[in-house]
């Protein structure tokens, strides 16, 4: 097994792939360390030592704002995403459709593919693509709601009362239908044996149908509703115009306040 990993690393080494050989090299010769595989080890090392020098290393730096996404494309390769300004390996250019292309995009929309550039063996090259336009966007104007009028006020609360009244008398009504159904399906096409009650496919199909509809439509409806139209019972109470009338005597002069919450 170790055998055939070295000899794959040396194949891709003959292809050009020198970072993935690196990768596999590095492999084997951990895996040889640890099974006390010293020829493995030593052969592993000396073609690392022949491969390292032989990466080249690329930086991308853009000029103006960043864009979203940076790939370095070569040949039939997959794209590859980098970082900005990070220092990546490569491999040496075997020839100039191996050359390599950056490739900038903003989502799926390619904004810049700049000229193929060869790398040779052991090279350092920093490449530069054009930023972003810098563009300016208004801030998102936010309407403001309007306070509700003295007369809205207490509506809200009607409002949500009467939904919740929709509610359950919805529910009631679907738990009403269900219980019928039930009933209708245990007289039918069901009869009771030893305390049990025993159906046809028909009699069960409709029992646990009633059943779902009870639990499933029926009960939420007539919780919700007596939510709604407790809260909006509490929010009428809390918003209704509150008045009070007082009477005022003055020296030569009598009249009457009026003061409340609107």
């Amino acid at each position: 097994m170790i055998g055939t990993r070295l000899n794959l690393g040396l194949c891709l080494a003959q292809l050009g792939r020198v970072r993935d050989a690196i990768a596999e090299l590095e492999q084997v010769a951990a895996r040889s360390e640890a099974a006390g595989l010293a020829d493995f080890v030593a052969a592993a090392r000396v073609r690392l030592d022949e491969l390292r020098p032989r990466l080249a290393q690329v930086r991308v730096v853009a000029d103006g704002v960043p864009p979203e996404v940076v790939e370095l494309v070569r040949g039939d390769r997959p794209p590859e995403a980098i970082m900005l300004g990070a220092w990546v390996v490569a491999d040496p250019s075997a020839s100039g459709a191996d050359a390599v292309v950056v490739v900038t995009r903003a989502g799926e929309i390619e904004l810049h593919r700049s000229p193929p550039v060869f790398l040779a063996a052991g090279e350092r090259v920093t490449l530069t693509v054009p930023g972003l336009a810098p563009t300016t966007i208004a801030a998102p104007t936010t309407p403001t709601a309007e306070a509700p009028t003295a007369a809205a006020r207490p509506r809200r609360g009607l409002y949500l009362a009467g939904a919740g009244t929709v509610a359950l008398v919805a529910g009631a009504a679907v738990g009403v239908q269900a219980k019928l159904a039930h009933d209708q399906a245990a007289d039918d096409h069901c009869k009771r044996v030893a305390g049990a009650l025993l159906c046809d496919d028909a009699g069960t199909a409709t029992i646990d149908g009633a059943i779902t509809r009870a639990t499933w439509i029926a009960t939420p409806l007539v919780v919700a509703g007596a939510a709604a139209v407790v809260a909006g019972a509490i929010l009428w109470v809390r918003d209704r115009p509150r008045v009070t009338v007082a009477p005022v005597v003055e020296a030569g002069a009598a009249g009457v306040v009026v003061a409340g919450r609107f």
